[in-house]
């Protein structure tokens, strides 16, 4: 998709977008008022004629029969005032579906009518980068024509609005990578082609990186990874990822900080000896159970763009977990980097595993201020719905932090109970934890025995398992791998 800042419309247009209020009966916007009487009024006819039960995201496509320099008019709901930034992200996104929809490729949008700040700008760019996602590459008929989006700037300055638009670019190119990654077939995606892909965006995005292989996995203790991966015959992959902003100082008055991502990387999860039902949506989906490591991977491809102020470091432990001879069984007990050892309870828990290797590693060997890890563990939607991911923390100011990020990007995350007192809940007979629970603490149990990996770093565990798959379109989402985490990551180290 393009977008164009212009001070007059092109000559040929496909659309041009009006907007109307949701059940409105009189045209408040001036613009919208503008195009009706030059249509001779066809915006209020068709109003009139659904008998003005309009609802938000609805769209309608009037003919301009000449009357415009375009040939149609996109008609688009909106919500009643005032409207959040979300708001304008969704928006975007149903806006250039119905274009698409209706093989209108070269839309006008006039944003006169208000002054716009680079936070909404940014998220109008998002919603219309997002919302046109599709993931066809392996289609043999993929291609498709590109949508031209053309913005009369009006009283916004034109360099602001490039550079908003320019910010939600590289927020939704970041996350539209990420979505592709956990779409991708588990034979294509396997963990040496994760490390794969790792390398060429750290080419071309500016980063450092380094890849562990099973044989360095194994002088460097990290049993449990290992032990995740023996049933596979693809090895795994430690995947490493550095950035440090230029000048290693963040130019303003807070001191820098280092902050590790972690993100769970299992490319395929047959759930081992403990197998996943065959059929409901779960064998079949379970090349998104590396949703955490895309969204870190997608974050990582855009901090040099952003000109994040903080020196990050990104881990994806990438392996499969799949059933055969050399699998590991449930009753095995497996030893970690810091020496922990963890008794198998199920094979299907298998992410905490990988996680707590990669994070007692990156606390030995970076050292950072905090570490923030995202992991597809466990069936968030189940307690909280489809949209919202689980957050733990061991400090509030963090997590108060990731919550308003959250909310800003539309990626939203809500707090569930840590308390101490659910600590020997992990305990095992015959190992120092175990990797599943005898309770009913079903989503704390990941982060229960994550905590004992990470020492007195300042930590944060994101349980994606809800929002990283979505199962259907809506809005700037759509069907299928999210890439959940990407925003809400990019949007934390770019404004703490």
């Amino acid at each position: 998709m393009k977008f164009h800042v212009v001070s007059k419309y092109p000559a040929k247009l496909d659309a041009i977008v009006a907007r109307v209020i949701e059940g409105e009966k009189k045209l408040s916007s001036p613009l919208t008022k503008a195009l009706d009487q030059k249509l001779g009024g066809a915006i209020k006819q068709e109003l009139e004629r659904r008998k003005y039960k309009t609802k938000a995201g609805q769209t309608f496509v009037l003919h301009s029969h000449g009357k415009l320099p375009a040939s149609h008019v996109i008609v688009q709901v909106v919500n009643q005032p005032p409207w959040k930034t979300d708001h304008y992200r969704r928006s975007s996104a149903e806006l250039v579906k119905a274009a698409r929809s209706h093989h209108l490729y070269r839309i006008g949008d006039d944003r006169s009518g208000k002054v716009y700040d680079q936070e909404t700008l940014a998220a109008i760019a998002e919603g219309a980068l997002l919302g046109d996602y599709a993931f066809n590459r392996h289609r043999s008929n993929h291609r498709r024509t590109e949508i031209e989006y053309f913005l009369l700037p009006g009283r916004n300055k034109p360099g602001d609005l490039e550079r908003g638009l320019s910010r939600g670019r590289i927020t939704a190119e970041a996350q539209i990578l990420a979505r592709d990654l956990a779409n991708e077939p588990p034979s294509h995606l396997t963990p040496k082609q994760l490390a794969k892909e790792a390398r060429a965006v750290a080419r071309k995005h500016g980063l450092g990186i380094s890849v562990l292989g099973p044989a360095e996995m194994r002088r460097a203790g990290l049993g449990a990874i290992l032990a995740v991966a023996k049933g596979s015959d693809e090895p795994p992959q430690l995947i490493k990822l550095t950035y440090r902003p230029r000048g290693g100082a963040s130019g303003g008055r807070k001191k820098p900080k280092h902050v590790v991502l972690v993100g769970k990387s299992v490319t395929y999860d047959s759930g081992g000896i403990n197998i996943k039902p065959s059929r409901g949506g779960s064998l079949e989906s379970m090349k998104l159970d590396m949703s955490g490591g895309a969204a870190v991977l997608g974050a990582m491809s855009a901090l040099k763009r952003l000109g994040v102020k903080h020196a990050v470091t990104g881990y994806l432990p990438a392996t499969e977990n799949l059933l055969g001879g050399s699998a590991y069984k449930p009753g095995d007990v497996v030893k970690t980097f810091n020496g922990k050892t963890i008794e198998v309870g199920n094979t299907d828990a298998e992410g905490r595993l990988t996680l707590a290797d990669a994070l007692a590693y990156a606390v030995a060997k970076d050292k950072p201020d905090e570490i923030i890890d995202l992991a597809t563990l466990t069936a968030t939607d189940i307690s909280l719905g489809p949209s919202y991911a689980a957050i733990f923390s061991t400090k509030a100011a963090l997590e108060n932090r990731l919550e308003e990020s959250g909310h800003r990007t539309g990626e939203k995350v809500w707090p569930l109970p840590f308390p101490s007192e659910y600590d020997d809940m992990t305990k095992s007979e015959v190992a120092d934890f175990s990797n599943v629970v005898s309770g009913r603490a079903y989503t704390l149990s990941g982060p229960l025995l994550l905590k004992h990996f990470v020492g007195k770093t300042p930590w944060v565990h994101l349980d994606i398992g809800g929002p990283a798959e979505a199962e259907k379109d809506s809005g700037y989402v759509k069907k299928g791998g999210s890439g959940f985490g990407t925003r809400l990551l990019l949007e934390y180290l770019s404004n703490d």
